[in-house]
């Protein structure tokens, strides 16, 4: 089971708390930071078997739109640090500065469809 790091230095800290006023305390974590609109994953799995049946029976013109937001979507700046970061702290390969720039130069030259 994988627990965030912090999660971990606040049930050390509260523990030692505890052991020193000798009144155990009832833990609570902090408030997890979420990503994405899917409040479980098998909605997430829900929404993305149905968008891949939109997808199949769509028309090229429409499927480069799909690409074309898309590109846009990941160009932001906000979104090219945030993928960047979590890239690097999932793999804990590469360096930050590296994968922003990686994750930046792909969709500006992949302009062609690969569809």
């Amino acid at each position: 089971m994988d627990m965030d790091i912090k999660v971990i230095e606040q049930m050390v800290e509260q523990a030692l708390k505890e052991l020193k006023s000798e009144q155990p305390q009832k833990f609570t974590a902090s408030r997890v930071e979420r990503y994405g609109v899917f409040e479980t994953m098998d909605e997430a799995i829900d929404a993305a078997e149905e968008a891949q049946k939109k997808l199949l029976f769509s028309k090229i013109t429409d499927r480069q739109k799909y690409v074309d937001i898309i590109r846009a979507a990941v160009l932001k700046r906000e979104n090219l640090e945030l993928i960047s970061r979590l890239s690097v702290d999932e793999t804990e390969i590469g360096y930050y500065e590296h994968k922003l720039i990686k994750t930046g130069w792909l969709p500006r030259k992949h302009r062609e469809p690969r569809i």
